[in-house]
């Protein structure tokens, strides 16, 4: 099989949920919710909207295990990042990039629509809780696929203080769910906002126009966060070395095998969240173009040319097969007729209609592989 590389040089999970549009809170909420005051607010929860199901509470009240997974999660940079003092035992930096956790998982991880993590000690507790990057995940090692796959970083022991603390917090997260249906084994599939939205129903036979997300990238005022240390590269507080705003591509920016490279994923944490100030203003069609082109760009390759290269341990076929339609780093099938350009920016219904066709012909035992 051949690996993928983002070869597209356009002049630059996990499951898939309905449409969905959630609410983001005042920055009045950022306190309780355990944010650190210095402007950290962007994307918050909407305690008052949420409060038939989700309690929001202060971290100064919560245990000193669970408040140093906070400042792991939040603080990546200066505390398992490249400031700071939390290494490997080799010596090897945790989190490369200087990005935090929280840069993905909005609102300290318990805004619905913005990549939560109250959903996620249930969703991984019963194995296997299978993916089609090679292998079945318990919690902790989704924790270490984030590390790679998101910052470019170094897997943590399974054992260590440093993976049990930030366990200790997503715990205290999923903790903040008072509903006790959503507390059941499958109740976190109940849980709003539990998966990355799509920006539509009908994504699949949809396109983005990467040429026209950059026209809107500069029209809706993104680049004026996003590009104020260079194209895509968010502000950097100068006085603590830890991104103000993250960057969305160059070396600083979430890697290949992020789940953001899916460009109606990320169309649709667009169009819930952003732009700042004015979420949900963006049409659909607005929101994957500018997707589409920050997904065209650049970004770190990371560990993704190992995905999807095994097999499906349940079918014995090649992962390549199960890889999402809008996926377009790791293994690609040899014979799969689909360009990287096609995965970004679509339709991705015949890619669907391709890969569905050949795992059945492949199962009934009338087609090679």
């Amino acid at each position: 099989m051949r690996t993928t590389i983002a070869a597209l040089l356009v002049t630059l999970v996990s499951g898939i949920a309905n449409a969905t549009s959630f609410s983001g809170g005042s920055s009045d909420d950022g306190q309780a919710l355990g944010l650190d005051g210095k402007g950290d607010k962007i994307v918050v929860p909407n305690c008052e909207e949420n409060a038939t199901w989700l309690q929001c509470r202060n971290i100064d009240d919560a245990p000193q295990d669970v408040i140093d997974g906070f400042n792991y999660t939040h603080d990546t940079t200066n505390t398992i990042g490249p400031n700071g003092s939390i290494k490997n035992p080799d010596g090897s930096t945790i989190f490369v990039s200087p990005n935090a956790c929280t840069s993905c998982h909005f609102g300290s991880a318990q805004t619905p629509g913005g990549n939560p993590m109250y959903q996620s000690p249930d969703k991984y507790a019963s194995l296997p809780y299978f993916r089609s990057f090679n292998y079945n995940r318990d919690l902790k090692d989704a924790i270490n696929d984030c590390i790679k796959n998101c910052g470019g970083g170094n897997v943590i022991d399974k054992d260590s203080n440093v993976m049990n603390k930030i366990v200790a917090y997503i715990n205290w997260v999923r903790d903040s769910v008072t509903d006790p249906a959503m507390k059941t084994p499958t109740g976190w599939r109940t849980m709003p906002g539990e998966a990355m939205p799509v920006v539509d129903p009908n994504w699949k036979t949809m396109s983005a126009n990467a040429t026209r997300g950059r026209t809107l990238y500069k029209d809706q005022g993104c680049s004026s966060c996003h590009d104020a240390d260079g194209p895509g590269m968010g502000k950097l507080r100068s006085d603590e070395g830890r991104p103000r705003v993250p960057s969305l591509w160059g070396r600083r920016a979430w890697t290949m095998g992020a789940a953001y490279i899916q460009t109606p994923n990320l169309a649709g944490v667009i169009r819930n969240h952003m732009p700042f100030g004015k979420p949900g203003t963006l049409k659909v069609q607005e929101a994957l173009d500018i997707a589409g082109y920050i997904n065209v760009q650049a970004r770190p390759v990371a560990y993704s040319g190992t995905m999807f290269c095994e097999n499906d341990p349940v079918t014995n076929l090649p992962n390549t097969l199960f890889k999402p339609a809008a996926w377009w780093s790791g293994c690609t099938y040899p014979t799969e007729p689909f360009t990287n350009t096609q995965r970004i920016l679509g339709p991705w219904a015949p890619i669907e209609t391709w890969r569905n066709d050949k795992i059945q012909c492949l199962k009934a035992g009338i087609c090679e592989p």
